[in-house]
C-alpha cells in the first residue's frame, strides 16, 4: 500500500513539475518574442535565490522531483533576466 502511495506521489509530483517548467518556458519565450520588457528584475534575482535554496534542500532531502524542478527553474530565470537585461542596455 505504501509503495502504491508513493508512486502516485511521484507522478503527481512529475506532472506538477511538467506544469510549472511548460509556464516558465511560456514566459521566456514570450519575453524574448514581444521585444519587450515585461520582467521586473528583482523578481527573477529574488526567485533564483529561492530556487538554489530549494535545490539544495532537495539534494539534501534526496527528492529528485524538486531537484530537477529547482534547477531548471534556475536556468529559467537566468535566461529570463539575462533577455531583460540585454533589453535595458539597448535603450
Amino acid at each position: 500500500m505504501i509503495d502504491i502511495v508513493l508512486s502516485i506521489g511521484l507522478i503527481i509530483g512529475i506532472i506538477g513539475a511538467i506544469f510549472i517548467m511548460l509556464s516558465w518556458i511560456l514566459e521566456t519565450k514570450r519575453l524574448k518574442e514581444d521585444k519587450r520588457e515585461f520582467v521586473n528584475p528583482l523578481l527573477p534575482e529574488l526567485t533564483g535565490v529561492g530556487a538554489i535554496l530549494l535545490v539544495v534542500y532537495s539534494y539534501i532531502k534526496g527528492d529528485a522531483v524538486f531537484l530537477i524542478l529547482n534547477i531548471f527553474v534556475a536556468i529559467m530565470i537566468g535566461m529570463t533576466l539575462s533577455y531583460a537585461l540585454k533589453r535595458r542596455r539597448r535603450k
